[in-house]
């Protein structure tokens, strides 16, 4: 489900995912270029909680808390995100994939890949 993961530290890293361009293949339809999306962790919360992307679209966790966060489910995690870090995955399958923070478990997110 994820590739191209990559730990990332404070302003320059997100800008190296911002820089990012490609496309992804979808069977006979014209290609659609991959987007960015960011889901900033403050006060113990993912925000947005539920976020639909495409596949090949890259989801960007950016930690603006106080402590260090993951984003986690059975198939994937960032792996630990420090304060004013981020870390991000590209998505491949679609599905529905509820994720936690690992040192938080009542952290609670949603991320929809549609088809």
């Amino acid at each position: 489900m994820v590739t191209n993961r990559l730990r990332l530290g404070g302003a320059l890293g997100v800008a190296v995912v911002a820089a990012g361009v490609g496309f992804w293949p979808r069977g006979d339809a014209e290609p659609i270029a991959p987007r960015r999306h960011e889901v900033e962790i403050r006060s113990f919360v993912y925000e947005p909680e539920r976020l639909e992307v495409q596949r090949g679209d890259t989801v960007v966790w950016l930690n603006r808390d106080i402590v260090a966060h993951t984003a986690t489910t059975d198939g994937w995690t960032t792996g630990e995100i420090r304060t004013d870090s981020a870390d991000w995955i590209v998505v491949e399958e679609p599905g529905e994939y509820e994720y936690t923070c690992i040192l938080h478990p009542t952290m609670k997110g949603l991320l929809v890949v549609a088809p």
